[in-house]
């Protein structure tokens, strides 16, 4: 998705183009969208501005390049848990640990510039929990196959929404993405009774170490 535009019969530049999108990256945290100056991004990256223009038309194509490779780079894994709830609360603990200071500041500096350039917040966002759908489809079928009553499937968009709008909320407002314990409460009182799922896990109320509310 990442908007390049290369002068005909040039070859690509692998080194060149991770050079020029890691300085963007970098002012981009620094300074914000409105103040990123691309003749300061070819300087930091050792280049020329004609050299930037013949692979980005313009400072949101650069930027949209940038936010791309932090989407590809921070794509949240984690292991499946053997349990709906357990998964849940492992899929938002593996995003909010994606929800680095670089990526804070980001967030912050393009949110003040949402109204001109909504869809790089909108990538952005959505790139706290890359693929959200697909992710959450497999683990209900996993839940499904084990045998546990979900009864309300038709809330997964709102899921999918939700749990980015949880780590990305909290990460702008406490500097950092939710610890465990409300990751546990988001699930337990918002993601779950969504699902109309029954409690199973390690942390369900037939267990110790269940946090107090």
């Amino acid at each position: 998705m990442t908007a390049t535009r290369r002068s005909p019969g040039r070859p690509p530049n692998p080194e060149l183009d991770a050079a020029l999108i890691g300085a963007a990256a970098g002012l981009l945290a620094e300074v914000g969208y409105d103040a990123l100056s691309l003749a300061e991004v070819a300087r930091r990256a050792g280049t020329t501005m004609p050299a930037l223009y013949r692979r980005y038309g313009n400072k949101n194509s650069l930027v949209l390049a940038a936010i791309e490779r932090d989407v590809e780079a921070n794509s949240v894994r984690f292991e499946p848990r053997g349990c709906l709830r357990d998964d849940l609360i492992g899929l938002l603990e593996a995003a909010s640990g994606h929800m680095t200071e670089d990526r804070l500041r980001a967030l912050a500096a393009l949110v003040l510039s949402r109204d001109t350039e909504p869809e790089l917040v909108q990538r952005l966002v959505g790139g706290v929990l890359v693929d959200n759908q697909p992710v959450l489809t497999e683990i209900i079928e996993r839940a499904r196959m084990r045998g546990e009553a979900i009864t309300a499937t038709d809330s997964l968009d709102m899921i999918a929404m939700l749990i980015p709008a949880i780590v990305v909320t909290h990460g702008l407002v406490k500097g950092s993405g939710p610890d465990r314990e409300l990751a546990i409460r988001a699930v337990d009182e918002i993601l779950m009774p969504l699902l109309a799922a029954r409690t199973c896990g390690s942390d369900d109320p037939a267990h110790a170490d269940r946090p107090a509310p």
